[in-house]
């Protein structure tokens, strides 16, 4: 559990200075602030899916077909509220959902190996 934790402040400090480089690069003022909401968006849900998946060993295939399910529902719901929160142009909503499906798929990436137990 502890190395989980390491792996995802790890994954998520990486991501967020990827952020904060490439805002700096494209010379983005300020900083869209909603790119680090959803780096910390991943990293809170996929510690939380790991803590209800450790607690719960005898029922894994359960709560992991379960909390994936809550996740993406999640997911969708931080989308839906920042497209109609925000007002930006088709193509900022388009980086942004790129790299919000990307971010989901480092997590995973990253999470899967650590959850899934060992043959």
């Amino acid at each position: 559990m502890k190395q989980l934790i390491i792996r995802n402040l790890i994954l998520s400090g990486c991501l967020m200075l990827c952020v904060y480089v490439s805002q700096s690069i494209f010379q983005q003022k300020p900083h869209k602030i909603v790119y680090y909401l959803s780096v910390l968006f991943y990293m809170s849900i996929y510690l939380i899916q790991a803590i209800i998946i450790k607690k719960n060993q005898s029922n894994f295939v359960m709560f992991y077909n379960l909390t994936t399910l809550v996740k993406m529902i999640l997911s969708m719901l931080f989308l839906v509220a920042y497209y109609y929160l925000t007002s930006h142009t088709i193509t900022e909503n388009i980086i942004f959902s790129t790299f919000f499906m990307f971010s989901y798929f480092f997590y995973l990436f990253f999470n899967v190996k650590a959850l899934i137990p060992h043959q």
